[in-house]
């Protein structure tokens, strides 16, 4: 379980990882990642299998929310307010 600080820094973006720079990038893309940032993740250290493991937590939790959008469930966690954009 990761720390307030922990979890504050990745909010700054200021503990980025490299597979946290590519799931960003897989979010930000909508699933559309250039063949240099996958490259520079595996680069990095990163195996195929982790980089498989980022792309399936991110469809869990988009699909996630999707059915608790359509279901109308209450947050039951405190509402994180988003940071702008750098």
């Amino acid at each position: 379980m990761q720390s307030g600080g922990q979890l504050e820094r990745a909010r700054r973006r200021s503990s980025i990882g490299p597979l946290l720079i590519l799931s960003d990038a897989i979010a930000r893309g909508h699933g559309r990642v250039d063949d240099g940032a996958l490259q520079a993740t595996r680069d990095a250290g990163a195996s195929d299998a982790e980089i498989g493991e980022v792309v399936g937590h991110l469809a869990l939790n988009v699909l996630t929310n999707y059915f608790n959008i359509l279901a109308k469930v209450d947050n039951d966690w405190p509402v994180v307010t988003p940071r702008s954009a750098v």
